[in-house]
């Protein structure tokens, strides 16, 4: 069986790209190939929303503490508009993350993550739907811990 990385799943970004499509095709009954996100205060910070009939989800992404604080203190007040938020605390996500390639001397750490992130979505990708291994953990595993 040959695993493919799925869409996303890179710097992160797998939960909301996969929650988000699936939540459009539950509540909405349609189907989305290409996600466009806003950066809005900064490129750590970015924004998707989708809308019909007068009704909105919104997911974001907050990547670094000081987008995460922001958010957090948003919500404190009751002013936060996402329905979903994934949130990492290195700046750029994963690639960024301590254990990660660093960059050579002359490069930024933002241009090595831009060519990562580059390399890595001109791999073949794979839905996690189709992937029968999901679906066997799902029922096998959530059907126990739902009988406790």
């Amino acid at each position: 069986m040959l695993l493919l990385p799925q869409e996303g799943t890179l710097a992160a970004f797998f939960l909301d790209r996969h929650i988000f499509k699936y939540a459009v095709k539950q509540l909405f009954n349609e189907s989305i190939e290409k996600l466009e996100f806003k950066s809005l205060r900064n490129p750590d910070f970015r924004e998707i929303s989708f809308e019909r009939g007068g009704e909105t989800i919104r997911f974001a992404i907050a990547n670094g503490f000081r987008n995460i604080q922001n958010l957090v203190q948003k919500l404190k007040r009751g002013k936060s508009i996402y329905h979903f938020v994934e949130i990492m605390a290195c700046p750029s996500g994963c690639l960024n993350g301590g254990a990660q390639v660093r960059p050579e001397q002359g490069v930024s750490t933002r241009e090595l993550c831009g060519s990562l992130e580059k390399l890595y979505s001109d791999l073949p990708q794979s839905n996690p739907d189709d992937f029968e291994g999901q679906k066997r953990i799902y029922n096998v595993f959530f059907r126990r811990v739902s009988k406790r």
